[in-house]
């Protein structure tokens, strides 16, 4: 014999934070979006292996030990540090990006929270 289930009272609840997440993800600015997909990728192996790569190629030919590559930014290698430099600025944005909406999004949940457990208290009482 099967048993019949009933809703919960928690299924409003359940059903309450889903449509807040799916309201929060359909809210998300082009930026955000953006920014959420860059700290995704640039925190992973392969971006560390690509930058790895990269690094050792511009080196390694601008230091005379690629045969037929002329050296294009010779030591200090003024052209790799800007090249950096902008990449770190452009990286950290899109980082505060990334952190300022998730903190809207927590602020927001953490509303909701208040909000099921003043009910569950006045339930109770």
């Amino acid at each position: 014999m099967r048993a019949v289930q009933t809703d919960s009272p928690s299924d409003g609840t359940i059903q309450a934070v889903a449509q807040v997440e799916h309201a929060a993800y359909e809210a998300r600015s082009r930026m955000d979006h953006l920014a959420g997909t860059i700290t995704r990728g640039a925190g992973t192996g392969p971006a560390i292996l690509l930058h790895v790569g990269w690094f050792s190629f511009w080196l390694l030919a601008n230091l005379r030990h690629l045969p037929g590559v002329e050296p294009f930014d010779p030591f200090p290698f003024n052209l790799l540090t800007t090249i950096v430099s902008l990449e770190a600025i452009f990286l950290t944005l899109f980082v505060l990006i990334k952190q300022n909406r998730m903190s809207r999004e927590a602020d927001k949940r953490a509303q909701l929270d208040l909000q099921v457990n003043l009910l569950a208290e006045r339930s109770w009482a």
